[in-house]
């Protein structure tokens, strides 16, 4: 619970914080009562995390080591990025999340998220004919994933429907052999290796 509630203050802080920056950026002047919210928010901050194991707010960014009384905290330094908090989620995925949420962050969201920011030497994003509909399809399996996640983190509660998603996906052993077979490679140093649209040559693996 403590955890849940210092998450919460930091997005509301960070959304003080960006209304403020707008704020300067669109009438070169900042606003006095969101300054005092700020200010009130910064105090409940530094008291909840006062005894925390900073380490564990797998949530926080950088700017959460700096929290002042003294000076105004900086906008997009309270929470960290969502590639970030992807690579950590990542190792304590199950092979069948990794499979349908990425088993990598540029396989998963990297790509698509580059494609919709402008780049000069960016190409464009496109779908093939059909794919749409995987993508729409692959939505549903993200939710039920999701779900069975939830499932877990209550302590698996009585609920007929949540209880047979869960034993469905224990009892799938398919989804360990395809992460298996993508990680886990025979792979000697000195190989030429294609990974997504590139070439690159293995200098790492023994």
């Amino acid at each position: 619970m403590a955890i849940t509630r210092h998450m919460l203050a930091l997005e509301q802080l960070e959304e003080l914080l960006n209304e403020n920056r707008d704020l300067k950026d669109s009438m070169a002047n900042e606003a006095g009562g969101v300054d005092y919210r700020i200010g009130r928010l910064t105090t409940d901050v530094l008291q909840m995390q006062t005894g925390q194991d900073l380490s564990k707010c797998w949530y926080a960014g950088i700017g959460i080591h700096s929290l002042s009384l003294t000076t105004m905290p900086k906008s997009g330094k309270q929470l960290s990025s969502f590639s970030s908090r992807y690579r950590k989620a990542l190792p304590r995925a199950t092979p069948t999340e990794k499979i349908f949420f990425g088993i990598t962050y540029g396989g998963g969201y990297g790509t698509a998220s580059r494609a919709i920011h402008y780049s000069a030497s960016n190409w464009t994003w496109r779908l093939e004919k059909g794919e749409e509909r995987i993508e729409a399809k692959r939505l549903g399996i993200l939710a039920m994933q999701v779900l069975i996640r939830c499932f877990h983190l209550l302590g698996g509660p009585d609920v007929p429907e949540l209880v047979q998603l869960a034993r469905s996906d224990r009892d799938n052993v398919h989804s360990s052999e395809v992460v298996d077979a993508v990680t886990h490679r025979n792979i000697n140093k000195g190989d030429f290796l294609c990974f997504y649209t590139d070439i690159f040559w293995a200098k790492y693996w023994k």
